[in-house]
């Protein structure tokens, strides 16, 4: 009862300022000079608030932002980093990510592309896609995660996508020999053409 003579109180005030700002004594009028207030000061509080990092929509929304740009999703990290996340897409989703391996073997590095926010063992993370068959093709689950508190220490840009650098422009093939079995890396044509997703399908 308290707390409504109180909200009762602050009315009444609100209503006595707009009457000493020269407002006509109607609810209409009042209503258009509260709603005009509410506009100024309290939306961009709202707003602050929403975008806060210290909420769940908070961290959600900077990540977004962060790889919200064409190009920006795509990133590299350190083969050290991929390797556990390639050994849970092979031991326990079952994918075949010997390709991929052979790639970012020869690269030096590994690529991965942002996904969404993620709630990973606990964690504030962002989701990346690790498309072991190629860029261009879209494949469900293989997930990498990293803490949202590490991403500077771990990710750096690609500054592209792996097709557009030529990453993917090699075909990896097995040669068999007497008692010698080892992969090699051949340049692919560049006349050969795959087509290639939308950035922004997937």
């Amino acid at each position: 009862m308290e707390n409504q003579n109180n909200t009762h109180t602050n009315i009444q005030d609100l209503f006595n300022t707009y009457l000493e700002e020269g407002g006509k004594p109607a609810v209409t009028h009042f209503r258009v000079w509260l709603n005009t207030h509410i506009d100024e000061v309290i939306k961009p509080l709202c707003k602050s608030s929403s975008r806060s990092g210290s909420g769940l929509a908070g961290w959600k929304s900077e990540l977004k932002d962060r790889f919200g740009g064409r190009g920006a999703k795509w990133v590299k990290i350190s083969l050290q980093e991929i390797m556990p996340t390639l050994e849970r897409i092979e031991t326990e989703e079952g994918f075949d990510a010997s390709h991929y391996r052979a790639l970012i073997n020869h690269a030096g590095f590994a690529w991965i592309r942002f996904d969404a926010p993620r709630i990973h063992n606990g964690k504030n993370c962002a989701a990346f896609k690790v498309l072991t068959e190629g860029s261009t093709f879209m494949q469900p689950g293989r997930l990498h995660f990293i803490d949202v508190s590490l991403l500077d220490e771990v990710i750096t840009p690609l500054g592209g996508t792996p097709k557009s650098l030529g990453l993917e422009n090699v075909v990896v093939k097995t040669v068999s020999q007497p008692a010698v079995e080892e992969e090699v890396v051949e340049e692919v044509n560049e006349d050969v053409k795959i087509e290639e997703i939308n950035e922004d399908d997937f």
